[in-house]
């Protein structure tokens, strides 16, 4: 499925997915165990530390893998900077936009690319960034911490009483299959 989506993305070409038609930026957001793992094994799937995708792991918190041993902790930290993995903390996302084409025409979500906005907290400065990205995977929870209740639970993907993306078995929403939602936050029919 990954390979499917990046060629629909027009980031890849190839039988076997290797050639490159377009830089592939990877933002996986959560730094706890399955964000890290995920990151590292991105990394290996599309080779990020040659320059031919660049992963980026986004964590709300002051350091990843928070909750791990110290042991733990600096074996994945040290293994994402070995990797080539660029790691963010104390950043949150914002918002998720459409992405602009080089004409400035806005695509939806059918372009399977989208601009992260995220925003970095450093010594009592806020600074905004956008991302833009070629393949977002979403591993931190799914209870936003906004007043404004932005973000995946206000979106307009089909939801359960619980809050819950309403996903295939394959984890991909029917209504947009190149949009997959993994782990707390959604539900397989």
């Amino acid at each position: 499925l990954l390979d499917t989506h990046l060629e629909d993305a027009g980031a890849i070409d190839g039988e076997n997915g290797t050639d490159r038609k377009q830089p592939v930026n990877v933002v996986v957001v959560g730094g706890g165990y399955s964000g890290v793992e995920l990151a590292l094994n991105l990394v290996d799937r599309f080779g990020g530390s040659d320059g031919e995708a660049q992963v980026t792991l986004v964590h709300r918190g002051e350091q990843v893998l928070e909750y791990a041993t110290d042991h733990n902790r600096n074996a994945g930290v040290d293994r994402l900077k070995s990797a080539g993995v660029k790691v963010m903390t104390s950043t949150s996302v914002e918002e998720v936009l459409p992405c602009e084409d080089e004409d400035g025409v806005i695509s939806t979500l059918e372009k399977q690319q989208c601009v992260v906005k995220l925003s970095t907290n450093d010594d009592e400065e806020a600074n905004e960034t956008l991302l833009p990205t070629t393949l977002l995977l979403w591993t931190a929870g799914a209870t936003p911490t906004s007043e404004r209740n932005t973000g995946v639970r206000n979106s307009v993907l089909p939801r359960d009483a619980m809050g819950r993306i309403l996903t295939s078995p394959t984890l991909n929403v029917p209504q947009h299959p190149n949009v997959f939602a993994i782990g707390d936050c959604s539900r397989p029919k």
